[in-house]
């Protein structure tokens, strides 16, 4: 399956939000019940990629967020360069961090790609970030900080608190607030 481009100009009104590590779009469905509506889709696996394509039609979406620049999503998403986004979200692999398994964290590819999403959102400079994963997450050791997040003391500065799954990031409060499952 092909990626495929915005298909029809989102209200103008409207949040800027991009998801990443789509899945079967359940993060991106209770986001919605809440108002808040992807303007983009990120998702490797063939089979969530065709659900997606088949239940959101008009939605942008793209494939390995390895494989995708910060301008080649802002591009995908019909956003230029200069666009604020308001929101990112995903809920990337957990299972290299869940205590249910070998907790190989960065040494896992699946852990790295963890990494490629900090890297992007540092890159796309969104308001606020929302990451769903595993408790375990908070719990492991990371020796490496991308370097774009390294020049922002206001996000570096933040507490790290959690709730049993999503992680709220707000780096413009200069706070990190958890929902508990």
């Amino acid at each position: 399956m092909t990626d495929h481009a915005l298909q029809a100009p989102p209200c103008p009104d409207a949040l800027v939000v991009l998801s990443f590590f789509s899945g079967a779009m359940g993060l991106d469905l209770g986001m919605a019940q809440g108002g808040i509506h992807a303007r983009l889709a990120c998702e490797v696996d063939k089979t969530c990629r065709q659900t997606i394509a088949a239940n959101f039609p008009h939605l942008p979406l793209i494939g390995d967020i390895t494989q995708y620049s910060a301008a080649q999503i802002r591009k995908a998403a019909g956003l230029s360069f200069s666009q604020e986004i308001d929101v990112v979200f995903g809920g990337p692999p957990c299972q290299a961090f869940s205590t249910a398994g070998a907790r190989r964290g960065l040494d896992d590819a699946r852990g790295n790609v963890f990494l490629c999403f900090l890297d992007r959102i540092a890159d796309l400079k969104p308001r606020y970030v929302v990451i769903e994963n595993v408790r375990g997450l908070l719990s492991m050791s990371y020796p490496y900080v991308p370097p774009q997040l390294r020049s922002q003391p206001e996000l570096m500065a933040c507490p790290l608190t959690s709730g049993s799954c999503l992680v709220f990031i707000f780096p413009d409060k200069k706070a990190v607030s958890a929902l508990q499952l």
